[in-house]
């Protein structure tokens, strides 16, 4: 299945590293991060080895003072490969929603804004309720969800039409 989701390796756990994509045609190892082995993200050059990192995957060994993790060269720098990063944006990938039945599939640079909770056309992704219910909800199940299953929902009491939200008629208001 698709998964574009942000891979990190485990040592910057929690911290966004390459694109973790399906992409339509093979991707040369050229355009890999050397740490996380996904398709960098905002891809940096090292000055030591011409070796190409995530930013955030380099990011730090370079603020920790730490050598290059491939040639060990104690001082090195970076700079983004604007070339690379062109190359990666025009990549053809699939949805990070393929998964869940979206058939979408264009050049990444146009993913975020396919992903975009409040202007995007993906109708698979995730968005917050609006009741505050802190339940996932698929765009595409929004009005069911706001109408038939969101706890915080608005409710009537059928028997002495008592208004409040759902979980407190069903659960608070009548024994």
């Amino acid at each position: 299945s698709c998964d574009c989701k942000m891979a990190a390796s485990s040592m910057y756990a929690g911290k966004i590293g390459g694109y973790k994509c399906e992409f339509i045609q093979p991707v040369s190892e050229d355009l890999k991060c050397a740490l996380c082995r996904y398709v960098a993200r905002d891809p940096h050059l090292t000055s030591c080895c011409g070796e190409h990192y995530c930013q955030v995957c380099i990011t730090p060994a370079l603020e920790g003072k730490k050598p290059c993790p491939s040639c060990e060269q104690a001082e090195f720098t970076t700079i983004l490969d604007k070339r690379d990063w062109k190359k990666i944006q025009a990549l053809e990938a699939c949805c990070m929603m393929k998964d869940r039945g979206c058939e979408w599939t264009g050049k990444l640079e146009g993913l975020g804004a396919h992903l975009d909770v409040d202007t995007g056309d993906c109708e698979y992704v995730d968005v917050k309720c609006p009741n505050e219910c802190d339940q996932p909800v698929e765009k595409r199940n929004l009005q069911t969800h706001l109408s038939n299953s969101c706890p915080k929902r608005e409710f009537t009491c059928q028997y002495c039409n008592f208004k409040a939200t759902y979980e407190i008629v069903s659960n608070d208001h009548w024994p």
